[in-house]
């Protein structure tokens, strides 16, 4: 139980370093990649101690982990491990419900979740609770077309399309539509001079034609 406790305190402060030091500063860590899979291979096997503060932690200390891994090679690992459904778990719990130093790298990694096929990774009513989650929060921004998150679900949304259960989802896909048209709109005529302008209205364009 000592080694639990200090192995999540040294969670806690790999979460701080990767969410707030300098990327310069971040990237000696993955020079080494041995350090990377050990403290990836560490998290996973203590996700089985099931604490409050290491089921806390460890999803967002892999999420981060995954956004600066200049070979994205976190989550391979974590999909491959024998506690890969809890991990699974958590990490959409993470996108529920995240803090501000993971809600942009949250959005992200789902989005690279979903682009590489590896959906499978979490169970289908997880996968449904993410699409539902996804688009709830994209309703939660449309009158801020600037923003960062937003942008970030945009990106994910369209990742989102390709998903084989996507269209089942009936009242969040009609929901999802009219949420982007009302951004589109928001926006105005300056959509195709902006990344979130020109993705949003690719989704829409193709959601329309679904």
């Amino acid at each position: 139980e000592i080694a639990v406790v200090a192995s999540t305190k040294c969670i806690g402060l790999l979460v701080e370093l990767l969410g707030r030091a300098p990327k310069q500063q971040i990237s000696t860590f993955f020079q080494e990649r041995k350090y990377v899979d050990t403290a990836v291979d560490t998290m996973c096997e203590l996700i089985e101690h099931q604490y409050p503060t290491i089921m806390n932690l460890v999803p967002r200390a892999l999420t981060l982990l995954q956004l600066h891994d200049p070979m994205k090679q976190v989550m391979e690992k974590v999909a491959q491990h024998k506690h890969a459904g809890l991990l699974s778990e958590v990490i959409a719990k993470v996108f529920l419900k995240p803090d501000k130093l993971v809600e942009i790298p949250i959005i992200k990694l789902i989005q690279e979740i979903f682009d590489s096929g590896n959906e499978g990774l979490f169970a289908h009513s997880d996968q449904l609770m993410l699409f539902q989650i996804l688009v709830q929060k994209l309703g939660e921004l449309v009158d801020f077309p600037g923003d960062e998150v937003l942008e970030a679900l945009i990106v994910c949304y369209q990742s989102m399309i390709e998903w084989k259960e996507y269209t089942y989802e009936k009242p969040y896909h009609t929901q999802g539509i009219s949420y982007l048209e009302d951004l589109l709109n928001n926006i105005g005529d300056g959509a195709s001079a902006t990344r979130t302008g020109r993705t949003s209205k690719a989704v829409f364009d193709k959601l329309s034609a679904m």
